[in-house]
């Protein structure tokens, strides 16, 4: 096996070690970093993978179109509790 030298920031590594310490936690067992950078590696194409097929089912809609109605929902659940709020937690007519 060839093995190669990875330079990372200092921040970058402390970061390393905090995930191979959580990942040896929940194995059992002591881990190399070769085997950390793997496993979030493996991770990051299976959520890459799991959310390209979600917008793979919305056909002709753009992820910035979605954005925009999540937020714009949740400003009027906001307002909608505000006024809410002010009736005295009655309903209002509309």
């Amino acid at each position: 096996m060839l093995l190669s030298t990875v330079r990372v920031s200092d921040e970058t590594k402390r970061m390393l070690v905090l995930v191979s310490s959580k990942l040896q936690e929940m194995l059992g067992r002591r881990v190399s970093f070769d085997e950390t950078i793997r496993f979030m590696v493996q991770v990051f194409l299976e959520r890459e993978e799991n959310v390209a097929g979600l917008f793979g089912v919305l056909k002709g809609v753009e992820a910035s179109e979605l954005h925009e109605i999540l937020r714009l929902e949740r400003r009027v659940e906001r307002l909608e509790r505000v006024v809410e709020k002010l009736v005295g937690g009655g309903r209002v007519a509309e």
